[in-house]
């Protein structure tokens, strides 16, 4: 795994450690949806409590392997997903993901922080060209798109995703990261 994505995940490792420490002082003890699909299908772990999203997130930390791309990719996403999962009732909602903007058909593009992303692609990030579907501000919001991958079927057995593509620009860690861990599932 390449150096910036290295300091993404560990960028995503603050992040989360931040989101449940503001979870916490607004009063959340519940996760959304519960449990976390992510952690739930790469760990097989019920996360339904912020308590139990920081004990994970340390388990994650522990346990993370970088010469292994697949266990990385899987702790990417799941820190992804307890972002996404302890912030629903203090976030603003301008930083939450937009379900309806995702389209049936395939393939499923997802353009990560592209100043000039391929027309009709699942667009997150700041100041969204016209041409795309702009999803979400923040690149946690990968975390529900993927669930939605999942229950689609957009997958086949071993959590390898299909028909989707991922476009990345540069300038943001936890962007590689996220990038490089969509990376590693499609195949």
């Amino acid at each position: 795994m390449n150096r910036y994505a290295v300091k993404g995940v560990k960028k995503l490792f603050s992040r989360s450690n931040t989101k449940i420490r503001l979870a916490e002082e607004a009063g959340t003890s519940k996760v959304r949806p519960s449990p976390l699909p992510l952690p739930e299908r790469y760990a097989n772990v019920e996360l339904n409590t912020v308590e139990e999203c920081k004990i994970h997130r340390e388990r994650l930390r522990e346990l993370i392997d970088f010469e292994d791309i697949l266990n990385v990719a899987y702790a990417t996403l799941q820190l992804c997903d307890i972002i996404e999962g302890v912030k629903w009732k203090y976030e603003p909602a301008e930083y939450m993901p937009l379900m309806d903007r995702i389209p049936e058909d395939m393939p499923l593009n997802i353009a990560l922080m592209h100043p000039k992303p391929p027309k009709g692609s699942i667009f997150i990030g700041e100041n969204p060209p016209p041409t795309v579907r702009h999803y979400s501000r923040v690149v946690s919001g990968i975390a529900p798109l993927l669930q939605h991958i999942y229950n689609t079927g957009k997958h086949n057995e071993g959590n390898r995703l299909v028909a989707v593509r991922t476009v990345y620009a540069g300038g943001n860690k936890m962007g590689c990261a996220v990038c490089a861990a969509i990376n590693a599932l499609i195949g």
